[in-house]
């Protein structure tokens, strides 16, 4: 970007006062070895740009990494901090976030990264982390799929990152979105990538603001993703995603939370041998849906399309003896008493640290099967059970009724 244009950019946002909605644009790099650079800083600081440098805890830490075992010599850190510090205002590099009217001091990429990498040691390899950054993951929404991106930086899972989700944050998003309030009406995709870029500006980000539409299917293989995280809920849009895993031989992992459960689906497209959804669904359901996703407006048979009815589809794609009876009864409430699906945050989380976890051992090549994978809290610490068997055989039979409808 032109730091004429950048400037115009700059302007306009403080102008109409937009800074806390301002959309995440990737941030302005500026190399404190040029002239140009540091003009434009002073330019922005002298029309009330913040700045933020953390070299002193930064030197403090290289300082343990360093010489662990002499950590507590005072002597030597003081040394060690003197020479760092003398010289650290002219290295690495400088990023403006918009979004925050601040400029912040990064160490180069390859410091950062084995600063955050280091307590990772042992319970990873320097060749495992490199291979992490390798990745190029695609993460389709922005729920559970918010604690899959968060996850997946934390781990240093991706060089790239591209994320999907045409929503905002909304009130009701607040019990399962770990965000304060000032982030409800901003688009998701904005949240999770001005979060992305603060911590990791060297990071490459590709967003599809609309959410992950037919028209964006050319754009999502030119992106060439190579892991799927799907964390939709629409049925269509899931069959693409299959679709374009399928073209590119890329593996797809669906992480879904089922009240107090978690639920992931693991499909090797890169290995083969699998079936889409895990052939919980028919050859035809999945062309149905294709065809649906190419074309909202497609004409259908009333069979046809009374066989890919979310109401009917989605207890036949997650298995109605997976859901607890409570998320059960949640389903049959959707448009009576309740306006959408039923979650909880700790589940949210748990199933994107899953998720990602699956997804790091298949990229450092270990073996993991296509198949489904629950992850029970109430096997796992053996809970008693939330409801009498009574209150849960209502809520079943309530479910059945609801899904007959």
């Amino acid at each position: 970007m032109g730091k004429e244009i950048f400037m115009q950019d700059f302007e306009l946002a403080f102008d109409n006062a937009q800074i806390f909605n301002y959309p995440w644009r990737k941030p302005e790099q500026f190399d404190p070895s040029s002239g140009a650079d540091r003009a434009v800083m002073a330019d922005l600081m002298r029309r009330g740009a913040r700045t933020l440098d953390k070299g002193h805890e930064l030197a403090e830490d290289l300082f343990e990494m360093t010489h662990p075992s002499q950590a507590e010599d005072e002597t030597m850190r003081q040394e060690f901090m003197f020479d760092m510090l003398s010289d650290w205002k002219r290295e690495g590099n400088y990023f403006y976030f918009p979004w925050l009217n601040r400029i912040d001091h990064f160490p180069d990429v390859d410091t950062l990264r084995k600063v955050y990498r280091f307590r990772d040691k042992l319970l990873l390899t320097d060749e495992e982390a490199a291979q992490g950054y390798k990745a190029r993951p695609f993460v389709a929404g922005q729920s559970v799929g918010r604690a899959i991106a968060k996850n997946l930086v934390l781990s240093g899972l991706g060089g790239a990152i591209m994320v999907a989700d045409s929503d905002r944050v909304s009130f009701t998003n607040l019990n399962r979105l770990y965000l304060p309030m000032s982030a409800v009406g901003q688009a998701k995709v904005d949240i999770t990538a001005k979060e992305i870029s603060e911590r990791d500006p060297y990071l490459e980000q590709i967003h599809f603001n609309q959410g992950i539409r037919h028209q964006d299917r050319a754009a999502l293989l030119a992106a060439k993703p190579s892991i799927i995280f799907d964390a939709v809920d629409h049925m269509p849009t899931k069959a693409m995603l299959r679709d374009v895993a399928i073209e590119l031989k890329v593996p797809l992992i669906m992480a879904t939370d089922l009240g107090d459960k978690t639920m992931v689906d693991v499909e090797r497209y890169d290995l083969g041998g699998v079936e889409p959804f895990l052939g919980k669904l028919s050859a035809k359901q999945f062309e149905l849906l294709l065809a649906v996703a190419e074309d909202k407006d497609v004409e259908l048979s009333k069979e046809d399309a009374a066989s890919i009815n979310p109401k009917k589809l989605t207890p036949k794609l997650v298995g109605v003896r997976n859901a607890s009876p409570r998320m059960l009864e949640t389903v049959s409430q959707i448009g009576k008493t309740l306006g959408g699906h039923a979650q909880l945050g700790t589940t949210v989380e748990r199933g994107g640290a899953s998720a990602v976890k699956v997804a790091r051992e298949i990229v450092l090549g270990r073996r993991v099967l296509s198949g489904r994978y629950i992850d029970d809290p109430k096997e796992t610490f053996n809970f008693a059970a939330s409801d009498s068997l009574k209150d849960s055989a209502k809520k079943v039979i309530a479910f059945v009724k609801s899904s007959r409808q």
